[in-house]
């Protein structure tokens, strides 16, 4: 891929989440990491902050009810999620604030270097009605509270000694912007329509997500027909695009993916490369008005089943307006058809948001 590279990864036992929040380092990962991260490769391991696995020893050992979120009918908050019996922790507790302080602490310790807190964002907190907890019975914004608290002191703690370390999360939050360091998009909350999420906070929060369907992995292949690499290239290459011109790195793929698909890995190095060769936009840049596509564009029409679209015709070509921090502006464009289109463009940026991204002048930045 010729970039820097994340291998995320989630090696529990099956089925997917048992005994989660206990990582399985699996024996050699820990050398290998270390190893990994001497050519800009991080190792990023799933892990949770809403659940636990209630049939580990560990939860029965240390009584790890007493954290549980109790419900409007004074019962713990216990669910079968991931085809396991899990409970939902509450974050307001010290129980579990220092439960995942001490993990993601041993985690770092075999040369992980990201953590990804699996439904950081995704699920908002419950509305827990315990009488013993650090909080309100039932009110008050406790759980983003708490969880904000958590990560904040994640970073205090651990960024001293690890300076590789970073935390990503399940979708993004504007509550834990300050806190968290990706946003891990999965196409299903904020992106659907228009690039809500990115237009007002871009250039403060940094965001992934991942590739379309089989793509991503060998478990959303399952939903296709045909499963191999070969077919659904145009899904995968309107959804990469869409993304791309969001400002979000779309390249979080399947391990195989070379060898699964070799067009599509292609697409993803590209992409990456181009991505960072104009970090200061498509990173770090602000996003301004989009421009309009007058004329010149085309259809592409594909299955979509990574967001249940069905079959339907889809833009070929994505643009987007940027304005870096050195006060330069900058239009991207991604097409995601086979055909070479020549679209009229235009840009009026005097119509952007007065006060948050109106640029006449990039000069000036009056």
């Amino acid at each position: 891929f010729e970039t820097p590279i994340e291998v995320y990864s989630h090696p529990y036992l099956e089925p997917f989440g048992s005994g989660s929040p206990r990582f399985l380092v699996i024996p050699g990962i820990p050398e290998s990491a270390g190893e990994l991260l001497k050519h800009k490769c991080f190792f990023a391991p799933w892990t949770t902050i809403h659940r636990y696995d209630v049939n580990i020893p560990k939860y029965k050992k240390e009584n790890a009810q007493q954290a549980v979120v109790i419900t409007e009918n004074n019962k713990p908050s216990i669910e079968f999620a991931d085809a396991v019996m899990r409970a939902n922790m509450c974050a307001a507790t010290a129980y579990w604030r220092n439960g995942v302080i001490e993990y993601t602490g041993k985690l770092l310790q075999k040369n992980m270097n990201g953590i990804y807190y699996d439904e950081l964002s995704s699920s908002g907190p419950e509305m827990c009605y315990a009488r013993n907890h650090e909080h309100h019975p039932g009110g008050g914004n406790y759980g983003l509270e708490s969880r904000r608290v958590i990560m904040q002191q994640l970073h205090e703690k651990f960024l001293p000694k690890y300076p590789f370390f970073y935390t990503s999360g399940e979708e993004g939050c504007e509550y834990y912007i300050d806190v968290n360091d990706i946003n891990s998009m999965s196409g299903g909350f904020f992106n659907d329509s228009v690039p809500a999420f990115q237009a007002v906070y871009h250039d403060y929060s940094f965001s992934t997500a991942f590739a379309a369907g089989k793509f991503y992995d060998s478990y959303c292949g399952t939903r296709y027909a045909d499963k191999s690499g070969y077919t659904n290239l145009s899904e995968f290459a309107i959804h990469a695009c869409q993304f791309w011109t969001w400002g979000i790195n779309p390249n979080r793929v399947r391990f195989d993916l070379p060898k699964f698909s070799p067009v599509a890995a292609k697409l993803t190095r590209d992409m990456s490369k181009t991505m960072l060769a104009n970090a200061k936009y498509l990173i770090y840049g602000r996003m301004l008005r989009p421009p309009v596509i007058s004329a010149g564009n085309a259809g592409v029409t594909t299955e979509y089943l990574w967001r249940n679209f069905g079959r339907k015709t889809f833009d070929a070509v994505w643009v987007s307006a940027w304005l870096a921090p050195d006060g330069s502006v900058a239009i991207a464009l991604a097409n995601a058809s086979h055909a070479k289109l020549a679209p009229e463009i235009s840009c009026d940026l005097s119509e952007s948001v007065p006060d948050r991204c109106i640029i006449r002048d990039p000069q000036t930045r009056t």
